[in-house]
C-alpha cells in the first residue's frame, strides 16, 4: 500500500502532517508540528519518504490578517469623530468595534483565539483594562491558561492601559511588550504561546498619534 504524506504548512507557525491511504485517501493518524520542530523534521520527512515508499506532497495554505486598533480621542461630538477598529481573516471580519459608531465598542484588550490552519477564529474574549479593576487580571489568567502552541490576534480598542498593569508581564513573555503604551495609546499583535521569537507587534504610543495612525497588522500567516 502506498501512502501519501500530506504536509499542511502554514509559514514558521505549525505544520500538520497526514497519512493518507492511497487507495481509499482516508487519513490513517496526523501529528502537529511547531516551533524548532518544523525546521528539522519537515525537510528529513521530505527527504527520506520517497526511500520508505511514501509519497510526499507539500501543500501551503494561507490566512490573509488584518488587524486594525483603534482610540477615543476628544469627545464624541461633531462629525467625522468615529473610530472604528476590526479584526479580518482573508478578508472576513470577526471581530469589529467601534467608538462615536454605530458597532459596539469593545472597550480595552480583545483576544482572538485562531485556528491557523481553517483560517477561523475559535474564540474571543474582551477585557477591559480601562475602567475595570479586574481585567487585566483576568486577561493574565486567560492567556496562561492556554496551551502551548496556542495562536492568538490581541487587539486594543478604545482605551488599554489605563488598568493594564497586572496583564503586562505575561504579555512581555509572549513577546508583546506594550508597557510603554500610554493613555489611549494602541497595540496589535500576533502571538504564538511559546514562540515570543515569532511575535508580530504594532504599537502606538500617544492618544493624538493613534488618533490618525493607530497601531495595525496586515500579514500573510
Amino acid at each position: 500500500m502506498l501512502r501519501i504524506l500530506v504536509l499542511f504548512a502554514r509559514n514558521a507557525y505549525s505544520v500538520k502532517i497526514s497519512i493518507l491511504n492511497s487507495s481509499t485517501y482516508n487519513r490513517l493518524y496526523w501529528i502537529e508540528l511547531n516551533g524548532s520542530m518544523l525546521h528539522h523534521l519537515v525537510p528529513y520527512l521530505c527527504t527520506v519518504c520517497v526511500v520508505h515508499g511514501v509519497c510526499c506532497v507539500c501543500i501551503t495554505a494561507y490566512c490573509l490578517v488584518e488587524v486594525l486598533s483603534y482610540n477615543a480621542y476628544g469627545t464624541c461630538s461633531g462629525t467625522n469623530n468615529d473610530h472604528e477598529g476590526f479584526v479580518k481573516l482573508s478578508g472576513a471580519p470577526v471581530w469589529e468595534s467601534g467608538w462615536c459608531s454605530s458597532l459596539t465598542n469593545h472597550r480595552g484588550v480583545t483576544i482572538l483565539k485562531l485556528d491557523p490552519f481553517s483560517c477561523t477564529m475559535l474564540e474571543s474574549h474582551t477585557f477591559d483594562t480601562y475602567g475595570s479593576d479586574s481585567a487585566a487580571t483576568n486577561l493574565m489568567n486567560y492567556l496562561n491558561g492556554l496551551s502551548h502552541g496556542d495562536l492568538v490576534i490581541g487587539v486594543s480598542a478604545d482605551e488599554p492601559s489605563e488598568r493594564l498593569s497586572a496583564a503586562e508581564s505575561t504579555l512581555r513573555d509572549w513577546g508583546a511588550n506594550v508597557d510603554d503604551v500610554g493613555f489611549r495609546g494602541t497595540f496589535a499583535f500576533i502571538a504564538q504561546k511559546g514562540f515570543p521569537d515569532k511575535t508580530i507587534l504594532d504599537k502606538v504610543l500617544t492618544d493624538s498619534e493613534s488618533n490618525t495612525d493607530p497601531a495595525k497588522i496586515n500579514v500573510v500567516l
